[in-house]
């Protein structure tokens, strides 16, 4: 039997945007052109990869993220997505396992969670685990 591995990312030379899926029934679309960086750091055994654009921050939480990150660097990257923990044992050493993907708007963006342009609105974040569940999240904002 040939069986494939699950896949949370995808490339495309032709990309012009990233889907971003947190859950299932909720993506964001981020286009290119509103990229900014992108940064790589380790949490235990976990990696962090963080892709900053205009109007938003994607936070990508799993192991083997090089090549994502990778894509992200020739501008291929087309579609990422979590996976749920219990494939992890069928994808093979070495390839990308997405865990946790975190969509965070950027002060002073809308999104469907409502705007942050209102006075006294709050940052909110959209975070899509393992379990498939969305929970929504205040975070003051800074004044100084």
């Amino acid at each position: 039997m040939n069986a494939k591995s699950p896949e949370c990312w995808a490339s495309d030379p032709q990309a012009r945007a990233i889907k971003v899926e947190p859950t299932s029934g909720h993506s964001i679309i981020l286009p290119y052109p509103h990229f900014a960086y992108a940064e790589v750091t380790a949490d235990g055994p976990d990696q962090v990869l963080k892709l900053v654009f205009a109007t938003h921050e994607v936070v990508v939480r799993g192991r083997a993220l090089r090549r994502v990150e990778a894509a992200i660097h020739r501008l291929e990257l087309s579609w990422i997505a979590p996976l749920p923990d219990r494939v992890r044992g069928t994808v093979p050493d070495g390839q990308p396992f997405i865990r946790e993907v975190s969509i965070i708007a950027v002060d002073g963006t809308e999104n469907e969670l409502g705007s942050t342009d209102d006075t006294g609105a709050q940052n909110r974040s959209v975070n899509g685990s393992n379990d498939k569940s969305v929970s929504t999240g205040n975070i003051a904002p800074d004044h100084l």
